[in-house]
């Protein structure tokens, strides 16, 4: 089977059934599918270049092995893979509700600094991970960032295509065997377009690039393709708009966009920490925690309100004198303050000890007769 044709009501390797097209780019196609079996919906992505072309089929093996060892939150999840088929090799991950950010720009515009810190933090979690694997995305940029809405959590972010990561051990490479651009120029930092060996700075150029871009509403580097290479290797540092200058966000952002990757942050993490000093929002609400001993924590500070106190018990009324002692009673006992020392022993204990040690003396007793019998 080829790329062409794949078309809605087409069943895949006898497992999937294609009931729409999502996205058509030069390297692939992504259909909504259901899963023949259990009925799912699934994302599915086909090589749309034709599979005996050993650079492409090769990227395509790299992005399904890759994906399946993903597993923030933040990362887009794949469900399965088949890049050996004899028919199409395909990939299926999780179908998303949502929108990528491509689309949200265009709709909404500028989205301000608190719904941009949101959405940057979540995009540098996901590559925090993938950064501690040894793997660089390489293409961050609107159009890979899902924008997802759940029940109770809103703008939260999916990282997809992973299709041109590539190994911070292996030697780069940006150009296809047909001589094209791997990457997008205007998210390129310079070092990616001269073809130096992956380094996670470079993602976390882009990602500066991309939080330029929801402050302001509009991209840094507006030009195409090869206008956008002379831009991105040009000395002259990136001209970011007046929002983000103004922004307290503003100076986090310039470091992460500086074409000097010695200059940049070296590591997602890196630039998550230096945005959350800079903002000035308040941290995210936690629940309890517990200290490791509570033994030298007041109740009060540890529950967070007064603790409940012990129920008042009335005094007894005072006994009479010339009454017998009781043996038993309902009553409960009379708390006084003489020491324990100075009690006097009730006759009723002296007559307990007496028959106590009587049973000792008999036992001892014929304990000895049955050993000499």
């Amino acid at each position: 089977m080829l790329p062409e044709d794949i078309g809605a009501g087409v069943t895949l390797a006898g497992r999937y059934r294609i009931e729409q097209e999502l996205a058509r780019g030069g390297e692939s196609r992504v259909f909504r599918a259901a899963e023949l079996r259990t009925g799912r919906e699934v994302a599915l992505k086909v090589l749309a270049r034709d599979p005996s072309d050993k650079t492409w089929a090769a990227r395509f093996r790299r992005e399904a092995n890759l994906a399946r060892q993903l597993q923030h939150p933040n990362t887009v999840r794949l469900l399965d893979f088949d890049v050996d088929a004899d028919t199409l090799p395909f990939i299926t991950y999780e179908l998303l509700p949502g929108e990528t950010l491509r689309t949200l720009l265009n709709k909404d515009g500028a989205l301000g600094e608190a719904r941009t810190l949101r959405i940057a933090t979540q995009i540098l979690k996901s590559l925090m991970e993938s950064h501690a694997l040894g793997v660089v995305h390489r293409d961050i940029k609107p159009e890979n960032i899902f924008v997802c809405d759940f029940a109770g959590e809103t703008d939260y972010v999916k990282v997809l295509d992973f299709g041109i990561a590539k190994s911070m051990e292996s030697e780069a490479t940006v150009l296809t065997s047909d001589g094209m651009l791997v990457g997008t120029p205007r998210y390129m930092p310079p070092d990616q377009i001269r073809g130096l060996p992956p380094a996670p700075s470079m993602d976390v150029y882009s990602v500066g690039l991309l939080m330029a871009e929801m402050l302001s509403g509009r991209s840094v580097v507006t030009e195409e393709h090869a206008a956008a290479c002379r831009r991105q290797l040009s000395p002259e540092p990136l001209e970011l708009p007046d929002l983000v200058q103004g922004s307290p966000l503003g100076p986090v952002i310039r470091r992460a966009v500086d074409k000097d990757p010695a200059q940049r942050f070296q590591l997602a993490g890196h630039f998550l920490d230096a945005l959350g000093a800079a903002a000035s929002f308040p941290a995210p609400v936690r629940g309890r925690e517990l200290p490791n001993t509570v033994d030298a924590v007041p109740l009060r500070q540890l529950l967070g309100e007064e603790p409940l106190r012990a129920p008042v018990r009335s005094d007894p009324p005072p006994r009479d004198p010339s009454a017998p002692p009781a043996l038993w009673s309902d009553a409960p006992p009379a708390i006084t303050s003489q020491p324990a020392g100075a009690a006097h022993p009730h006759p009723l204990m002296w007559l307990g000890l007496v028959c106590g040690i009587l049973g000792m003396v008999l036992g001892t007793i014929g304990i000895a007769l049955a050993l000499l019998r």
